[in-house]
């Protein structure tokens, strides 16, 4: 039992560094080679004068699949910031369910990002100017032991990612469209359309929120950045989504049933360690250092999934990988 507590203190002690340090963005802008203006860590804040500042400006064109803002040059572009503007919903995430939406600074015709500068201007790889909602679902069925559906990853190696996607507003909106379109299509091929509906409502009533709020993500700017809503959907008993059979071959999102439990991180991680000839320390910062980069700094909605990485690292570290599961 001691040990256990040992572990539990020394894992969250561990993650609460990791996602101190998340704000730390990488050296170049997401997937680009374009480097990113120097931010002293005294002078990330918009309320501190940064005379130096010269960030570097970036947006790029849009996905063919998606709807993006214009220019925010663009004269015929006119948002209403901090406010519901037509069916886009340019508020920030409200901390608590019940609670108001706090207010984001503007720079003239520009929005700010309200956790400082990032060392690059404009839009960025991300749709919005100003908050983005990226809503992550975690569906999983069982009590006990529990199974989640995942993203298959290409490279068996990687760490396994859960279904999300940017979506215009977050209150009335709890699991992306495409995804329940996924769900709804798998689910009638064993069920007629109206009662694979009735399945899908009957586990989507009951959620539980997971997180809310701003996400450090290497794709954020100074004008364009993320916030996240990470739900869990569980089917305990097997009498709804549970119900549901995936096969990642045959799905356009690859999407599968995993256990995800102490065991499957110690083994993952112990794949990694294999690898290597280096120290036993070593190979456990080494560890900790691939995952968390998989992870990506303050990647959108992988805290429920980071907190599991953490304990299993934290069994290597003492010693405890055989008690795993």
């Amino acid at each position: 039992m001691l040990r256990c507590y040992l572990i539990f203190i020394i894992s969250t002690l561990f993650f609460a560094k990791i996602c101190a340090s998340s704000i730390n963005y990488e050296k170049y802008y997401y997937n680009t080679t374009i480097e990113r203006g120097h931010v002293p860590k005294m002078y990330r804040s918009w309320s501190v004068d940064f005379p130096g500042y010269k960030p570097v400006a970036y947006t790029a064109e849009c996905p063919k699949d998606a709807t993006c803002d214009p220019d925010i040059e663009d004269p015929n572009f006119n948002p209403r910031f901090n406010d519901y503007d037509g069916n886009v919903d340019r508020r920030r995430l409200k901390k608590q369910i019940n609670g108001k939406h706090k207010l984001y600074g503007m720079n003239g015709k520009y929005p700010l990002n309200p956790n400082g500068r990032t060392g690059v201007t404009g839009r960025g790889v991300l749709l919005r100017y100003g908050p983005n909602y990226l809503i992550q679902v975690l569906i999983s069925r069982g009590q006990s032991v529990k199974e989640y559906i995942v993203i298959e990853p290409e490279n068996p190696d990687d760490l396994v990612n859960f279904p999300e996607d940017f979506v215009n507003s977050t209150e009335f909106t709890f699991i992306p469209p495409k995804l329940y379109d996924l769900l709804l299509k798998e689910f009638t091929k064993s069920y007629d359309p109206r009662h694979a509906n009735h399945l899908l409502q009957k586990t989507f009533k009951n959620k539980v929120e997971l997180y809310r709020g701003f996400v450090a993500d290497n794709r954020n700017t100074d004008n364009a950045w993320i916030e996240t809503l990470t739900i869990e959907y569980n089917d305990p008993k097997y009498k709804g989504i549970g119900k549901i059979k995936l096969n990642p071959e045959t799905n356009p999102m690859h999407l599968k049933w995993q256990i995800l439990d102490l065991k499957f991180f110690v083994d993952s991680i112990n794949k990694v360690l294999s690898k290597s000839d280096m120290s036993r320390a070593s190979k456990i910062a080494r560890a900790v250092r691939v995952f968390f980069d998989n992870l990506k700094a303050g990647s959108p909605g992988h805290i429920y999934t980071a907190l599991r990485v953490v304990l299993s690292v934290a069994s290597l570290g003492l010693g405890v990988a055989s008690v795993a599961g």
